[in-house]
């Protein structure tokens, strides 16, 4: 299925990986050290890479680090698996950019599910069409469910194929602000769902608003939360991102393995946190927690809502980032146009196009379509 480089200093942990692997149908090619390691992947460019962390010459984390700053390997998924249980080695592989971090001795089955997930992504990767970019709030209540939306109508607005992703179940805020109150498109996707979603069915459950935008939204109940799985996650966004330029996902503050799925195929994340002293000391421990589920903060915007409907003030105005993170775009909240959209069940930048906040999504939507250019 996938050529696959193994770099262990141990010849018996070769041989129990390539025992663990070749039977799922992969073609497992090993190295002793890092050196030899780097040469293999530079010139076979394997689907994936498993690496010890502790191997002569240069450690698993620099061969991670190297893979990563090369041209041709950096998109390449790279395991970690390690002796070593400390929470500082697995924040240092994720810094070096690995996918994962598995602690030995680890259980075949658990390897090839791990093997398997990180090969659909690249794979999505690799077929994609669509830039998707994932908004998740630092906390609950930022509005973040109130901005993507509106980003995902600004993009039509400049006349971008677009297409929002509802990834809060059992209760969708966007939907709400829409006013959707039949079943979910999303629902009639995952119920009953054995393993794979067809994807003219995918396509077909796309559901177009009366305000011009494309959607997938998902209120699930029980019986239908259960094929909403991360493999089913992963098929659907490789189906979706054949539909339009961009996907827009909402991803609830508190995500589930199905939201943290869309989460990891992002390739901007959002991070939307309130304008205030206390909403700004957690931007910290969410790009934190972010980098838990192995997002770099390469990857990582802020999107700042000041709520208080007043003028931002000056310090805050001027600065371009916020604890290394860069600033995506500053939103001021317009409680009475947002009320009257909602009332409406239309994104406030078409009901109230001249207010602050639709001046703001606008400009913020013009920074991400220009960061999607220069990427």
């Amino acid at each position: 299925m996938a050529k696959i480089v193994a770099v262990d200093d141990d010849p018996a942990g070769q041989r129990l990986i390539k025992y663990m692997l070749s039977s799922a149908g992969h073609e497992i090619v090993t190295a002793s050290n890092g050196i030899q390691g780097l040469q293999l992947v530079n010139n076979q460019l394997p689907e994936l890479v498993i690496l010890d962390v502790m191997l002569p010459g240069i450690d698993g984390f620099e061969v991670c680090r190297r893979i990563r700053t090369g041209a041709s390997t950096k998109k390449i998924p790279v395991i970690m698996l390690s002796g070593k249980t400390q929470a500082s080695d697995r924040e240092t592989a994720v810094k070096m950019g690995a996918n994962e971090y598995l602690v030995k001795p680890v259980e075949r089955q658990k390897l090839i599910e791990v093997v398997s997930d990180l090969l659909s992504v690249k794979e999505a990767s690799v077929t994609q069409k669509a830039n998707v970019i994932a908004f998740i709030g630092a906390r609950g209540g930022a509005g973040t469910s109130t901005v993507s939306l509106n980003v995902t109508a600004a993009l039509v607005n400049q006349g971008k194929s677009s297409l929002l992703v509802d990834m809060t179940p059992v209760y969708s805020p966007v939907g709400e602000l829409l006013g959707l109150r039949a079943d979910s498109p999303i629902a009639g996707l995952f119920k009953n769902a054995s393993g794979t979603l067809d994807g003219e069915k995918v396509r077909g459950a796309i559901e177009k608003h009366r305000s011009g935008i494309s959607l997938l939204w998902a209120e699930t109940t029980p019986d239908e939360a259960a094929g909403y799985t991360p493999d089913n996650v992963r098929t659907l966004f490789r189906e979706l991102r054949e539909t339009s330029e961009f996907i827009i996902t909402d991803i609830p503050a508190s995500p589930s393995e199905n939201s943290i799925a869309a989460l990891m195929l992002a390739d901007f994340v959002m991070l939307v946190a309130g304008a205030g002293r206390e909403s700004l000391l957690r931007i910290d421990n969410a790009a934190a927690r972010l980098a838990k589920f192995g997002i770099s903060r390469e990857k990582i915007m802020l999107v700042l809502v000041d709520k208080t409907e007043d003028t931002l003030n000056d310090d805050l105005l001027n600065k371009t980032t916020i604890n290394g993170l860069t600033i995506a775009g500053k939103v001021r909240y317009c409680a009475a146009e947002c009320v009257q959209a909602e009332e409406q069940g239309i994104p406030v930048v078409i009901s109230a196009p001249d207010s602050i906040i639709s001046k703001d999504i606008e400009q913020l939507t013009s920074t991400i379509i220009q960061m999607v250019i220069q990427s």
